[in-house]
């Protein structure tokens, strides 16, 4: 064979593949049926543009088609995934949301707005001005539900980097003595009269005893770490309802056994079925879920009736309250989860539905470097006043 044929047959092949990258995409498009969410990204993908029925919308529609292709073309979640893996084998992040720590060690970085770098560094604390619109929000909310004859519980679930620093990368070093949280729960004891319920030193505690309270894998605590944050919740309770609450801590026969893909990280990473962790289950039976009214009958709502001790409790949870949940709905004779910041236009109906003795809010402790949505005005002349 002749070096022109060669450089025939090798032009022709180039070309069937440049034909082939263009074509598989597309031909993928058309057979598979458009994604709603991302595996990969875990986002919500582009939904097709409706057809152009003017000039003004034609004239738009190519760029929306592009948004769209870009989002739904054929295995795009596919090629996503073999770009993850490469990207971390070279040992780089391909999510900008993880940060790879020391020993198999993920930690969230979170939207930009969260600062976490900056926040876990003790270089960016609250302002004057943001601890007071914090303390009226609390202090607004407490003086809501007292009037009514309700406790309030104010309970921080403490970042991983909080708990294991050891494990972030050596620049995440601390730069001051004083943390956001620190500065924000001085604070609020000083000015409010909220029960605030800092987590971070029960569980430094129990970590020193040797105890893994974090998943490598996932921003969240374990069953084990919430065991230590449920039993400070239920001291406060007891504290608050003498004779109605008997806080228990569960020993690790209590719990049950599994190796589970990695946590949510890794699949920000693409990368969960590269990774495994030790899943510690509560051996004990969940509570059985009850409807209490038609009108809270929705996913930002549910109730467990275990009929425990005639406390009715209402907890504004966020994720970290999935891994208390059990535990807590133990100490109640009914107990409601709401996925909310608690506000007063929203949730004054379901109070009166649900009728609780405590309210418990709930929220990880790098949410509180945000101040916005933090309306006390919404509460003004419903309760006492800062002070």
């Amino acid at each position: 064979m002749s070096f022109s044929q060669d450089n025939k047959i090798s032009d022709y092949l180039v070309g069937i593949i440049f034909l082939l990258a263009l074509s598989i995409p597309l031909a993928g498009s058309i057979i598979h049926p458009d994604n709603k969410m991302s595996r990969v990204e875990k986002r919500a993908l582009e939904s097709a543009p409706e057809l152009p029925g003017s000039k003004k919308q034609l004239r738009r529609y190519p760029d929306k088609f592009d948004t769209y292709y870009e989002d739904q073309f054929g295995f795009r979640e596919n090629l996503l995934q073999v770009y993850y893996r490469l990207k971390y084998m070279a040992g780089d992040s391909a999510s900008s949301q993880v940060i790879f720590g020391k020993d198999g060690w993920m930690f969230f970085r979170g939207p930009d707005d969260l600062d976490l770098v900056n926040v876990t560094r003790n270089l960016r604390v609250l302002t004057e001005s943001e601890l007071k619109q914090h303390a009226r929000s609390l202090q607004a909310k407490h003086d809501w539900l007292a009037d009514r004859g309700i406790a309030y519980v104010f309970v921080i679930a403490p970042n991983k980097h909080s708990i294991y620093p050891e494990y972030l990368p050596d620049y995440m070093y601390k730069a001051g003595d004083r943390s956001l949280t620190d500065n924000f729960v001085d604070y609020m004891r000083k000015h409010t009269d909220v029960t605030i319920l800092d987590l971070r030193a029960a569980l430094l505690r129990e970590k020193s005893n040797g105890s893994r309270l974090y998943y490598r894998t996932d921003t969240h605590w374990n069953y084990p770490g919430a065991n230590i944050g449920q039993y400070e919740i239920a001291q406060t309770l007891a504290a608050l309802f003498p004779g109605r609450i008997i806080p228990t801590m569960y020993d690790t026969t209590s719990f049950t056994r599994t190796i589970e893909p990695g946590g949510d990280l890794a699949e920000l990473l693409a990368l969960s079925e590269d990774f495994t962790e030790i899943q510690l289950t509560p051996a004990f039976p969940d509570c059985p879920q009850v409807l209490l009214s038609k009108r809270l009958a929705n996913r930002k709502y549910f109730s467990t009736d275990c009929n425990a001790s005639g406390l009715n409790m209402l907890v504004f949870r966020d994720s970290f309250t999935r891994w208390v949940q059990p535990y807590l709905s133990h100490y109640a004779n009914r107990a409601t989860f709401v996925w909310n910041r608690m506000h007063p236009d929203l949730y004054e109906q379901a109070l009166e539905v649900i009728k609780p003795d405590v309210v418990i809010e709930t929220l990880a402790e790098r949410v509180l470097i945000r101040t916005q949505g933090l309306d006390d005005n919404a509460w003004s002349g419903k309760a006492g006043a800062y002070h």
